[in-house]
């Protein structure tokens, strides 16, 4: 697994939202991943998790300033 921060950095001094949406409970969702692990693992431009971590980003929502990104 890859470090996130690593290799994605912010412009220096500004604030963005970053979220991770996640899918706990979505049974579903799970079985569909596990299901298709081998496709997934085609796409090297994809971090892989495990399952119970699954989760969607949206990341570098922004700029914002630190009162938006409280609210």
């Amino acid at each position: 697994m890859r470090d996130f921060w690593e290799t994605h950095h912010w412009p220096d001094g500004e604030h963005r939202a970053h979220w991770h949406l996640t899918f706990e409970g979505q049974d579903d969702v799970h079985r569909f991943v596990r299901d298709h692990r081998a496709l997934l693992d085609e796409y090297p431009q994809l971090t892989p998790v495990p399952v119970e971590w699954l989760h969607a980003t949206l990341q570098s929502i922004g700029p914002v300033t630190p009162e938006q990104a409280w609210h």
